[in-house]
């Protein structure tokens, strides 16, 4: 649905068309300012039905009582869906200190990729591709897409930086005898 609000001369017929169809008529009101009455209108339609997915062309005509037009076209696309979003494999742990997110977004869209709270990239496009620092252990990835309409996805996504190898410590109990080939101590 679409809104339309303007002004035109006072009590001027104003006709709007989607697609050539009749979608609405109004006369445009008169101005007031205090006691003193303008020789503008203001003319307000509210929900314009626009066809979902496509372009609508929509023509404003405005009709004076002497047969005076005036016309004025544009071209809305009625976005009705959020973009759909596709992110390759995002694994949950990763022995390296960066990731490459790769994507792909189904219309144009602009997007922003967060590491934990920071923005860590930005772009627009149908295409995500962009290496991320991970820090080591836990990280929390979020992806938000947004298109041109305003519609808006979010991608989350953990994973575990391990880039350190294993580290163990032990001390062995000490003892008075051992045997040789046969000496067991506990850990």
């Amino acid at each position: 649905e679409l809104s339309i609000e303007g002004t035109t001369e006072a009590s001027v017929q104003v006709t709007v068309y989607v697609d050539g169809a009749l979608a609405g008529s109004t006369t445009a009101i008169p101005i007031t300012e205090g006691e003193s009455t303008s020789v503008e209108g203001t003319f307000h339609f509210i929900s314009i039905v626009l066809t979902p997915d496509q372009e609508n062309t929509i023509k404003i005509e405005a009709r004076d009582s002497a047969g005076n037009t005036a016309v004025i076209e544009g071209v809305v696309f009625a976005d009705t869906q959020k973009p759909v979003v596709e992110i390759g494999d995002i694994p949950e742990i990763s022995a390296e200190n960066s990731m490459e997110v790769k994507g792909n977004i189904s219309e144009p869209a602009t997007f922003e990729i967060f590491l934990g709270e920071e923005s860590v990239a930005e772009g627009e496009g149908q295409i995500i591709t962009e290496t991320v620092r991970l820090e080591e252990g836990e990280n929390n990835i979020k992806i938000i897409v947004k298109d041109l309409a305003g519609w808006e996805v979010t991608k989350e996504f953990h994973v575990s930086s391990d880039t350190q190898p294993p580290h163990v410590q032990f001390n062995l109990e000490e003892g008075n005898e051992y045997y040789q080939g046969r000496a067991d101590t506990t850990l």
